[in-house]
């Protein structure tokens, strides 16, 4: 009897091979697509989920037509095994691997490109206002950018030098010399978009200490005045210069609580101390 040309795969050659650490979900479809054809390569299926080998007709070749049936299982099997719970769905109604391999990616590549265009309209509506905290605003756009590369890997719709530009001019106007720092004298062109982040961080730590010392300054200067006016208005009130016993009347103003020696009316005479009223 003539030898089947298709031999039927040892699965268990693959055991170690078939289970990816990180299943299929609806953000990381091109480095999952990259890992699932690796493994598709070592267990010797990836002719099947191409659909380059064909099913031998039974009448000619039931021993090969028995061994296509079941490699095609074991490689519907192996993508199924690599899904997460939600794409599952996606597989319904497939006979076949290539069939399978087809819908995921028909569906996810289109998936990948409006989640692309998602994240680029969030990544361009990030800019700072007044009064945000700078550390969450890069974080923000640290935290888009990598979902851009997980889903665009090779495509990227910006190089590492004009995402740097585009960090520096979401920042506010007040950053005016930092700007013009990156942005003329092109000192960012020689360090990494992480380094650039952490460079930013430490400006407005910087900027944040500076106000808070001003703020604090302000405070002592505020409370050093309001205790002038405070006595002030005390002294001025009372008719005396500082407080004293309330038993005590001043020979001069008649007011209680100070002597004549304290009294902010001494070197007025008489006429002066009537009131402008009763006069």
């Amino acid at each position: 009897m003539q030898a089947p040309l298709i031999t039927q795969i040892r699965v268990q050659d693959h055991a170690g091979e078939i289970q990816q650490h990180d299943l299929l979900d609806n953000e990381n479809w091109s480095s999952w697509c990259n890992d699932i054809m690796l493994t598709f390569s070592l267990c010797e299926i990836q002719d099947y989920i191409l659909g380059q080998i064909r099913c031998p007709d039974w009448n000619t070749n039931p021993i090969g037509t028995n061994n296509w049936h079941y490699n095609d299982t074991y490689t519907q099997w192996i993508i199924r095994m690599n899904l997460g719970y939600n794409q599952k769905i996606h597989c319904v109604g497939t006979t076949t691997s290539c069939e399978m391999w087809s819908n995921l990616k028909a569906i996810y590549q289109l998936y990948g490109t409006q989640m692309k265009h998602w994240l680029m309209q969030d990544l361009y509506g990030c800019q700072a206002n007044k009064g945000d905290d700078i550390i969450k605003h890069l974080q923000k756009i640290k935290h888009i950018w990598e979902h851009i590369v997980l889903i665009c890997q090779n495509n990227l719709p910006m190089s590492s030098e004009q995402l740097k530009e585009f960090i520096m001019h979401t920042l506010l106007m007040s950053w005016g010399l930092f700007r013009t720092l990156y942005l003329k004298k092109k000192v960012y062109m020689d360090i990494s978009v992480h380094a650039l982040i952490g460079n930013c961080n430490e400006e407005y730590r910087c900027q944040k200490k500076g106000e808070e010392r001003q703020i604090s300054t302000g405070n002592n200067i505020y409370s050093a005045n309001t205790s002038f006016f405070q006595n002030r208005s005390a002294n001025c009130g009372g008719g005396k210069k500082s407080g004293g016993n309330m038993d005590i009347m001043c020979d001069i103003c008649k007011h209680h609580g100070h002597k004549a020696r304290d009294c902010w009316h001494q070197d007025k005479n008489d006429t002066d101390l009537i009131c402008a009223i009763c006069k």
